[in-house]
């Protein structure tokens, strides 16, 4: 059963697998089915005009279990940084009253700074899903390359480290881009 606290929608075709016809169904890290257990995850992508850099999927048990290897200091600033930044029960509400379950303007400029999306090189988008459903919680929202830079600057040498191995479990990236993955750490 859907969570009755929030509204949702059948997941739009923008969250499901580059080239694919069908929504994600598992957890990109312990593979657990999403779609008929009725699961919470979260989806994220990583896109720049034109191309999808990354995504994957993530059960909120994996999240879980992953926040217990970023730092104390880095989980404090990042929880100040969004409820300072993007100030997430205003910022729903605001979206609800004005464009109601129109996901696309959720996600047509960063969260953080208003940016539309037109304007930026690199940009990522972030969904809460239950099932088959996206759930609009907090999500779905788009976290612009200046933000998530910002953001990511602030962050401790072993939370940094923490997040490119995260990120390493979760996406298969080919050695030669490497180098450029490191640079864009998974935030969730």
């Amino acid at each position: 059963m859907i969570r009755s606290d929030f509204p949702y929608i059948p997941v739009p075709r923008l969250f499901y697998p580059f080239e694919e016809e069908a929504p994600f169904d598992k957890c990109s890290r312990c593979h657990a089915e999403l779609l008929e257990s009725n699961r919470e995850y979260m989806i994220e992508k990583a896109l720049k005009p034109g191309d999808t850099i990354y995504e994957y999927t993530i059960c909120f048990d994996c999240i879980e279990k992953s926040r217990g290897g970023i730092s104390s200091d880095s989980m404090q600033y990042m929880e100040r940084f969004f409820l300072e930044r993007v100030r997430p029960v205003e910022h729903r509400a605001k979206m609800i009253r004005k464009f109601d379950l129109d996901y696309r303007f959720w996600l047509d400029h960063c969260v953080v700074n208003g940016t539309p999306v037109d304007q930026m090189h690199e940009y990522q988008i972030m969904a809460h899903c239950q099932g088959p459903y996206m759930v609009f919680s907090v999500f779905p929202y788009c976290l612009g390359e200046h933000a998530a830079d910002e953001l990511v600057s602030n962050l401790s040498v072993a939370t940094l480290k923490e997040l490119d191995e995260f990120g390493d479990e979760l996406i298969d990236i080919p050695p030669e881009l490497r180098e450029l993955w490191k640079r864009k750490p998974v935030l969730i």
